[in-house]
């Protein structure tokens, strides 16, 4: 599990083999250090030397966000980087008929789950009597161009259309005060970008995490370009899940009446959750990561979404390794 920690003035130390959080009002909980996969603090909560050097030992992240939701940074010990993995990413590179492949998966998968998304909360409006609007033909329509696409920067394209239709519709669920027309970043112009945005931003953190743990060299990405301190492989497989965890959190708190007028702050043009907003936000985030999907072909069973996408990534790295494009099958909401 993630120890998140909002609560301003809050302080975390060690004793023993517990983490001890303790509030600003003296109340305090504790957790076995066995239980935490990563430390997750935001805007004024410290941290003790102790606490900080036991989780490096332990390969537990601890990842600092800013007051406004930016991740400032992130505390981690040794890596476990797997050179032969690594060397598996660099030579998949080369690969271009399967490194397309790949691409258009990830594309595809999260324009299906971007439709699959829209579909849902149409059907639950009154006002539209269920009817889908032309955005349902516009995305089937870039989901058909995949195919075709011969270059990546075709699939970026498609991707970029796709994108636009999506949160155009997608801004007319919430009621009207908290409505936009378009995906808006660094600054958030409105309520709702501001919410996904830090949700986007702790759902990479969470692959970021997974990929690390699995000897995966976060910056070498197939479909977003790599780069210097770019984790372009966790914006690569992060795609699939934004709107199956992120989006549709969101929106379900925004239809759902659960955000209100004090969860926001003004700042000139941008838009912030404060930090009723943020505790909100994660507490709900946490919720959808900690319960049980049925995604996977690999169990009859129901996991939970944290050990969903650490599957993916896995399965990500046992394609690399046997060279098999076909082992990699994003998930595809239905």
């Amino acid at each position: 599990m993630n120890l998140y920690v909002c609560d301003q003035g809050a302080h975390i130390s060690l004793k023993e083999n517990r983490l001890i959080v303790k509030k600003a009002d003296h109340s305090q909980r504790e957790l076995p250090i066995s239980m935490i996969d990563m430390v997750e603090l935001f805007g004024g909560v410290q941290m003790t030397t102790q606490a900080s050097t036991r989780c490096l030992k332990e390969h537990i992240p601890v990842v600092f966000y800013s007051y406004k939701g930016y991740c400032a940074g992130k505390l981690t010990g040794p890596g476990f980087i797997d050179p032969k993995k690594v060397w598996n990413q660099y030579r998949f590179l080369d690969r271009q008929e399967d490194r397309l492949e790949i691409d258009k998966k990830i594309v595809k998968a999260k324009i299906n789950n971007q439709l699959i998304i829209l579909r849902r909360y149409t059907r639950k409006r009154a006002e539209t009597g269920g009817e889908y609007g032309s955005w349902n033909e516009k995305m089937k329509i870039m989901i058909r161009r995949i195919e075709r696409a011969t270059k990546i920067e075709e699939l970026m394209g498609i991707e970029g259309i796709a994108a636009k239709t999506y949160f155009e519709t997608l801004g007319s669920f919430p009621d009207e005060k908290y409505r936009f027309s378009r995906r808006s970043r660094r600054p958030p112009k409105d309520p709702v970008n501001a919410a996904l945005g830090m949700g986007y931003t702790i759902l990479m953190n969470e692959v970021l995490g997974k990929i690390s743990g699995a000897g995966l060299l976060p910056e070498v990405g197939v479909f977003h370009a790599s780069g210097y301190h770019r984790p372009a492989l966790a914006c690569d497989l992060m795609e699939e899940w934004r709107p199956i965890i992120v989006d549709s959190t969101v929106m379900s708190m925004f239809t759902g009446h659960e955000f209100t007028d004090d969860d926001f702050q003004k700042v000139g043009e941008a838009v912030y959750l404060s930090h009723t907003g943020v505790c909100k936000l994660i507490r709900k985030l946490q919720m959808k990561m900690d319960s049980s999907c049925q995604y996977l072909d690999v169990s009859k069973q129901k996991i939970v979404f944290a050990q969903a996408v650490a599957h993916q990534i896995y399965t990500y790295g046992k394609m690399l390794e046997l060279e098999a494009p076909e082992l990699y099958k994003p998930i595809m909401l239905r």
